[in-house]
């Protein structure tokens, strides 16, 4: 079966199929998506589930590190304290953590 939608995960920076969870460490989408395709879109084991799950989590509790990292107020609480480069630092950080989170939530929920 092709693998129906990849999506970009800037997190980790590769691409993925939103169903079986197989990746792609390319820049571009179609090179992402023929190396993908070169496999069938399976849904993952319990223990593929399981690993990807533990990777997220590690990688989760790094980004919320570099959130803390932040000092008070964070540019949510004055954005005219900072300047553009750390407000988008700011939105891109809140971005990708929003994205393992999702993709946790589908993994923890199909397990």
């Amino acid at each position: 079966m092709r693998h129906e939608e990849i999506r970009w995960n800037p997190a980790l920076e590769e691409w993925f199929c939103i169903r079986c969870g197989r990746t792609s460490d390319h820049v571009s989408e179609e090179p992402a998506r023929k190396e993908i395709d070169a496999f069938e879109c399976m849904i993952l084991s319990v223990e593929d589930m399981n690993r990807r799950a533990l990777e997220i989590r590690e990688n989760l509790a790094l980004l919320y590190q570099e959130k803390a990292a932040f000092s008070f107020p964070t540019p949510a609480d004055d954005p005219a304290e900072y300047q553009v480069e750390e407000l988008e630092a700011w939105e891109k950080l809140n971005q990708n953590i929003r994205l393992l989170e999702t993709e946790l939530a589908a993994i923890t929920d199909q397990s």
